[in-house]
């Protein structure tokens, strides 16, 4: 098997087996033509070869017949073949040996020849191919009636049936290739995890379904047929927009093209769901033809939003925590929470970030026994006291390992101890008083018998316990005179009234009390006296100001006798009602605010439905316009807004608040007809989350505020067009003016003042070129000085008619912004030290070099001018000089506060700083 593409045994049984299969596809066929044939030629002309011939086939289609399942004949098929073909070939050699005619010649070489069709083993035929040549070489040698023009017809035939059979036989590899390249197709189409779509152009340019697997009735819960010749965008759930979009790419789609989208599909009944798509373009049949894999991924985005959701809420828990969170990261700190934040700037070393140097030096030791007791299951806990001795406290503190942003760490835990502690201690005093109290009553209960008398002053000593300083306690006899009270009463009756109370007085007479409550009092004092308890809340005048006061009136029973006197116990409560009075107020003052804006107040919960909403009269009416109803408690978004979008828009910015939790603004727009014209209502919505259930709405009408914004901005607009026409006008005049000197200059022959015409000229060129940068730009506040004076001085040196070659300009100006009062002064500046370095350093036309500089250093601009020609006289003072020239640059750095620098040495050099003013 020498043939490359049959290395592979698998392959060459595969298309061996063509053979075998061509012997038993013409069996049925072959074996009765075959004898019928032999059965003419028996009683046609009796040729025993001819019969010979046709029985060595026939044995041939018994033999492969009988053997078709065999492994060894399936793998040498072809050698089996060639067997039956030397059989013939015997034959026919012998017939023309002994018969030697034309026909046997005919038969001979045919058979011969014709052999080495089958070019699937290379080694066999063409061994067969070069050995059946030889033998007729050798026999024509014998035999003269074989020419040698014979063998060569031979060596071409065999020779054309070999290329002939390798062309079959690739043919044959492609097919199976074929085959095979559409069974793995197929599989991949009908047994893949994602629903496949083949899509196709219609008439009307619309991409409509020609083929699916079986996984998108599972996907759509639609049949194949009820899928098919349906248009693609059909299943599509997102907007009409976005629809058009998504066709459009698909459009655009070229051959082996391909691109992936996530977005909303419909299913049966109109149900949505996510899916995760790749839209592939390929040529079939020169036509475009797109495969759309589908994967539904709205479990998995349920189970994202899901996680995401609850991880913020942990995030939340630990940022809210009352409990001081820190966690270090290789004992540095990596992380803490608000009241951890609190807890780092008031007691530890705010500086520092190491685990064992933010907290105090004598507390060190507690720190190294907590973290040896930190591999235990449950952590280490210990306590620390933090902060100087009058104003420390006393913390728990609690270590346990995490793991923080994938590296382990420690998380560290601080509590406040301090209030804990003193409620305990606290609360053993109230156990140990009321363990007093119950053995006292024990005590008491032991001596009635023998101590029956003194009953009465028990009762009293019961009612007049004075366990707290908050409370006023008193008995009242049935003349309601006090019998006895207690030392916060009499304390209480000095502080407030000024009253030294006895016992014996008049009850009745030691308080203020109006005509109006004193019959109602008397009233309450008997219903005790009958035995029934009362309550009481009352105010009154005193020194320090009107005071509340809560009573409660019982009656002292004594086993067997009347009732003689009553216990009055009373406790302030004025703080408590002016606590009740703020709250109250601060309703009212939040409900008369919420009134007074102009704002429509929402509260929406996650689900969309309206928890709470506030409107005062125009917001109502504002909300008729867009809403179905104005009682919103209950409602769903979707079912109140009368435009849907624009409920889906709402409810889609209230998940977007409640998941980033961050402050969301929308605008959107009612129209409203008045008359014959459109009106537009601009409102502003703002999303702000309140917990991980509610967001609250704040809708406000922007319509002025949007509409004044675009008439300022219009306003401007045309403010600007205006200043740029001004500097264009102003521009031009100057150059009006400059070409009135440049025609007065044609008049004028007296050399002196032809310069002075021409130095007019080119400080008027020198303003104009400014007016005609502002022109050019959009800000009109400064002027890019670089490249005006670039073109300033490029422009002197041209109207002075002088050569590049002959005098070098060496620019090195920085970009500086400057403002127009500074840069009409530098350019008229530049232009009169420019002129005369251009006129007076270089007499009688000898080339030179004029250096220009300008600098910008800490606000400062530095002006650099210089030449190295003749140079000024010495002692030369710009004051004393009568050229207006110079006198005009004087002046001009006197207008912008500048310093004028003049050196006179080697050329002539000017040096010119002054501040640069804000822009």
């Amino acid at each position: 098997m020498g043939q490359k593409e049959f290395n592979n045994s698998g392959d060459n049984r595969a298309f061996s087996f063509s053979t075998l299969k061509l012997y038993n596809d013409s069996f049925l066929v072959g074996v009765p033509v075959v004898i019928a044939v032999a059965i003419m030629q028996y009683f046609w002309d009796k040729n025993i070869e001819n019969l010979i011939l046709l029985g060595v086939l026939l044995a041939a289609l018994f033999f492969f017949r009988a053997t078709r399942n065999n492994k060894a004949v399936i793998t040498h098929q072809v050698c089996f073949h060639q067997v039956f073909v030397l059989a013939a070939v015997i034959v026919a050699t012998t017939w023309f040996i002994n018969y030697g005619g034309t026909r046997e010649l005919a038969y001979l070489l045919f058979i011969g020849s014709g052999a080495t069709y089958l070019y699937i083993e290379q080694k066999t035929t063409l061994s067969y191919f070069i050995a059946y040549h030889i033998f007729l070489y050798v026999l024509s040698l014998y035999h003269p009636s074989i020419k040698l023009h014979y063998i060569v017809y031979s060596i071409i035939f065999s020779s054309a049936a070999i290329f002939v059979s390798r062309w079959l036989n690739q043919l044959l590899v492609n097919s199976h290739a074929l085959q095979i390249s559409e069974k793995k197709f197929k599989a991949l189409f009908e047994q893949g995890s994602s629903a496949v779509i083949l899509l196709k152009k219609n008439k009307e340019d619309k991409f409509e379904i020609f083929e699916t697997n079986e996984r998108c009735e599972t996907v759509f819960g639609i049949s194949k047929r009820g899928l098919i010749e349906q248009r693609f965008e059909n299943f599509c759930g997102d907007d009409e927009e976005s629809k058009t979009l998504l066709c459009k790419k698909i459009r655009d789609l070229k051959n082996h093209d391909k691109f992936i989208y996530t977005g909303e599909f419909k299913r049966k009944n109109n149900e949505k769901f996510i899916a995760e798509t790749t839209f592939v373009s390929v040529e079939l049949n020169n036509e475009n033809i797109i495969q759309v894999f589908i994967n539904d991924i709205t479990e998995k985005r349920l189970s994202e939003t899901k996680i995401s959701e609850s991880v913020q809420s942990f995030r939340n828990i630990v940022d809210n925590s009352p409990i001081s969170i820190f966690i270090f990261t290789e004992n540095q700190l990596v992380y803490k929470n608000s009241k951890a934040e609190l807890i780092f700037n008031q007691y530890l070393d705010s500086s520092k970030k190491d685990l064992f140097e933010i907290f105090p030096k004598n507390q060190q030791f507690l720190l190294n026994e907590l973290i040896g007791e930190e591999p235990s299951p449950h952590g280490a806990y210990t306590e620390i006291t933090l902060g100087a001795n009058e104003k420390g406290k006393k913390f728990s503190i609690s270590l346990v390992h995490v793991i923080y942003n994938g590296i382990s760490s420690r998380l560290l835990m601080l509590m406040d101890i301090s209030l804990q502690n003193e409620s305990n201690i606290q609360k053993i005093r109230a156990e140990i008083a009321e363990e007093a109290n119950k053995n006292l009553s024990e005590e008491i209960s032991k001596h009635k018998e023998t101590q029956y008398d003194l009953a009465e002053n028990t009762s009293k000593l019961n009612a007049l316990f004075e366990s707290s300083s908050s409370l006023f306690i008193l008995t009242i006899d049935r003349d309601l005179n006090i019998a006895s009270f207690n030392s916060s009463f009499k304390n209480m009756m000095g502080l407030y009234l000024g009253v030294e109370v006895e016992v014996g007085d008049d009850f009745l007479n030691t308080f203020p009390i109006e005509e109006a409550a004193y019959g109602k009092l008397i009233k309450r004092f008997k219903r005790a006296l009958r035995g029934e308890s009362v309550e009481i809340i009352s105010h009154f005048p005193t020194n320090d100001g009107e005071i509340w006061v809560e009573s409660f009136i019982s009656p002292i029973k004594v086993e067997g006798e009347e009732i003689k006197e009553i216990a009055f116990i009373a406790h302030n409560i004025t703080e408590k009602v002016e606590n009740e009075r703020k709250i109250l107020d601060s309703e009212e003052n939040n409900r008369a605010t919420v009134s007074a804006i102009p704002d429509m107040l929402f509260k929406v919960n996650k689900e969309g439905y309206f928890t709470d909403f506030r409107l005062n009269d125009d917001g109502g009416a504002v909300l008729k316009e867009f809403a179905f109803t104005t009682d919103l408690l209950g409602m769903h978004i979707l079912r109140v807004f009368k435009n849907v979008r624009q409920g889906e828009i709402f409810l889609q910015n209230i998940q977007k608040a409640l998941r980033t939790g961050q402050v969301h603004t929308q605008n959107f727009i009612i129209p409203f007809i008045i008359g014959r014209t459109t009106k537009r209502m601009i409102f502003e919505n703002r999303y702000s989350r309140v917990n991980s259930n509610e967001v609250i709405v704040i809708t406000r009408d922007v319509t002025d505020k949007v509409e004044f914004e675009t008439q300022l901005i219009e306003s401007v607009k045309e403010k600007e067009i205006l200043l740029k026409e001004v500097h264009h006008r102003v521009k031009n005049n100057l150059q009006v003016i400059s070409s009135i000197l440049n025609l007065q200059s044609s008049y004028v022959e007296d050399e002196k003042t032809l310069e002075i015409i021409n130095e007019s000229q080119n400080r008027i060129r020198s303003m104009s070129y400014i007016h005609e940068s502002l022109y050019q730009t959009k800000d009109f506040s400064s002027i890019d000085f670089h490249d005006y004076i670039t073109n300033l001085v490029q422009n002197l040196v041209h109207s002075y008619q002088l050569f590049t070659g002959k005098t070098k300009l060496n620019l090195d100006i920085d970009k500086v912004q400057l403002v127009l009062d500074q840069a009409i002064p530098c350019g008229l500046i530049l232009n009169e030290l420019v002129s005369n370095s251009l006129k007076y350093a270089y007499p009688e036309e000898i080339g030179g070099e004029i250096q220009i500089e300008i600098k910008e250093k800490e606000g400062k601009i530095n002006i650099r001018v210089e030449d190295f020609g003749v140079g000024l006289p010495e002692g030369f003072k710009i004051e004393d000089s009568d050229s207006l020239g110079l006198g005009l640059v004087d002046t001009l750095v006197d207008q912008i506060d500048g310093e004028l620098i003049l050196k006179t040495g080697n050329g002539t050099k000017y040096l010119i700083i002054f501040e640069k003013q804000d822009l």
